[in-house]
Formats: structure tokens, C-alpha cells, sequence
């Protein structure tokens, strides 16, 4: 089946750029790995699923799911290094917010509500857990002589949740209050069009990049020594986009087809995301066959 078969509409990237980076992961893991794994058409589908989860007609579900797919890293400066687990996050952000109010700030402290700031991170890094888990029950049959069918459609749903979570890590505009439109003081004159987000992720990329665009931009992948670590060093790096982003685009390098170096910077973009998801893959697949995983954690 064509890459272009798997898209569906849903919302982050949209559907082809989530699809891309889940079929060019999977695309890089070793052939020492279960086949299950290589399942690009399934893993390009579900790569969207967590997109499904989100409208108003299923509102329970979507004030649950919405936040993480983002992490504004402009209210959270103060948090060095973040907490390792959303629990320890919502406590630290709700301390401040106490602080800020007693100190008058309440504009401030409201910025901090939890679920305006986002849990994207947790999101990951939950997944990834859930990969390492399912890829030890997968084992564990295996080794026992059970069937493995139940353990590879976990893991293969697993996959794809982490997939798009990861996707959603690699687009600027997921990591920064200025997530549609420039909110902040705006001395350089950049777009405030509440259209850019939509624009950028899934026109743009639908338009002018190419299906085929993330081959030969990966490299084989490399298990993670500290993967939550890992993955906030890789938010951080998409959120030092936010500003070359705005720049490319008040310059029109989105419009129509975009030039080379706005195609480029999406590429980029895309690539970035699935190769931290590959690393996450193979360091998930790795550290399931440890009698002690202590990479479970990303200690």
C-alpha cells in the first residue's frame, strides 16, 4: 500500500507528517528485531490515532488527551530540570502559581494552570514506558513458548501512540505560547494569523513535501542512556526553532510550494522526529531483554 494510502484527517502535522515520521522509523530498526516492528502500514495509521481522540462530540475525552500533545516551555523556564513524572509537574506549577498569587501576580500564576501549559513530555515518555513493558510480555511468551499475538498488537498499538506523541515533539510551534500566531511582544513584525499553525504543519507539508522526503535523513538508531533526559533535550531543540520558524515565515517560504529553505526546515523538522522515535524504539527494545532495567525510567 502507498504511503498516501494510510492518510486520514486529524490535527499535529497532520496526517502525512505523523505518518512520515512513523514509516521512516520504523523503516530504521534493525533486522534483529520481531517483524511486528516493521509494520509500516499499521504503525503509519495508528501514528494518528491520538489525533482521533480529540472533538467536541467526545469532550470528556479530549480535555484529557489535549494537553499532551504540547508543552508551552516559556511558563516552565523556571523548572530546571522538570519533574520526571506529570504529578511532580502539575505539584511544582501549582506552588508557583500559590507564589505568584500571594505576590499579586495573578495573571502570571494563571498562565500556569496545568492544562493550558501541557504535559507533552509525560505524553512521550509514558508511551515509551508502556513499549518497554509490552515488548517484555512479548519476550516472556516468547521464551515460554506462548503465543505472541496478543503481546505484538500491544505493542504495535504502543508504538503508534508513541509515534505521534513524538511527532508532536518535533513541531516548533508545540513548544511555545506563540503556538498560533506571535502572542508575545512582537518587535520583529511576526504573523499574529491564527491560520499559521494549520498552515504550516498540514497545508504546507501536504502541498510541497514529498512523501518520500525523510529518506536517507536518519541513521541507524542508538539506544538512549537517559531517555527522559534525552527527550526534554530534544523539546528544547524544537522549541529553538520557534523564532527561524517565524522568520522563514514572514519571509513567504511557506506560500504555495514554499522555497528550499522552507522545505528544508520542515524536512528537518521531520526528520528530527523520527529519529528520536526510532532511538525510542530500539532503546525501548534494548532495555526489555535487561533482567534490571534501569533504563525504565531514563535514570
Amino acid at each position: 500500500m502507498s504511503l498516501a494510502g494510510l492518510l486520514l484527517p486529524a490535527w499535529a502535522w497532520g496526517p502525512k507528517g505523523h505518518t512520515m515520521i512513523a514509516v521512516a522509523a520504523a523503516a530504521e530498526l534493525p533486522a534483529g528485531m520481531p517483524g511486528f516492528v516493521h509494520d509500516a502500514e499499521t504503525l503509519g495509521y495508528l501514528a494518528n490515532e491520538p489525533d482521533r481522540w480529540r472533538g467536541r462530540d467526545i469532550a470528556t475525552l479530549n480535555a484529557a488527551n489535549g494537553p499532551d500533545h504540547f508543552l508551552d516551555l516559556e511558563p516552565v523556564a523556571f523548572l530546571r530540570p522538570l519533574p520526571r513524572d506529570r504529578y511532580q509537574f502539575i505539584a511544582a506549577l501549582e506552588r508557583r502559581a500559590e507564589a505568584l498569587r500571594a505576590s499579586g501576580h495573578a495573571q502570571e500564576a494563571a498562565a500556569l494552570q496545568p492544562s493550558r501549559v501541557g504535559f507533552q513530555p509525560y505524553a512521550a515518555i509514558e508511551s515509551f514506558q508502556r513499549l518497554v513493558r509490552a515488548f517484555q510480555e512479548y519476550r516472556e511468551a516468547q521464551a515460554h513458548h506462548l503465543s505472541t499475538r496478543p503481546m505484538e498488537q500491544e505493542a504495535v498499538v504502543t508504538m503508534g501512540t508513541l509515534a505521534h506523541f513524538v511527532g508532536d515533539g518535533s513541531q516548533p510551534l508545540h513548544t511555545t505560547i506563540n503556538y498560533n500566531g506571535w502572542a508575545q511582544a512582537n518587535p520583529n513584525g511576526f504573523t499574529t494569523s491564527h491560520q499559521l499553525h494549520e498552515e504550516f504543519e498540514s497545508e504546507f507539508v501536504d502541498r510541497a513535501i514529498p512523501a518520500t522526503a525523510l529518506q536517507g535523513k536518519l541513521h541507524a538508531p542508538q539506544v538512549l542512556q537517559h531517555p527522559f533526559q534525552d527527550y526534554v533535550n530534544y523539546l528544547n531543540s524544537t522549541h529553538d526553532q520557534v523564532v527561524p520558524l517565524y522568520r522563514l515565515e514572514k519571509s513567504g517560504a511557506f506560500a504555495g510550494r514554499g522555497t528550499g529553505a522552507g522545505r528544508a526546515f520542515v524536512t528537518d523538522r521531520l526528520a528530527a522526529g523520527a529519529q528520536m522515535l526510532a532511538d525510542l524504539y530500539y532503546t525501548a527494545w534494548v532495555v526489555s531483554g535487561q533482567q534490571q532495567p534501569a533504563h525504565l525510567l531514563g535514570e
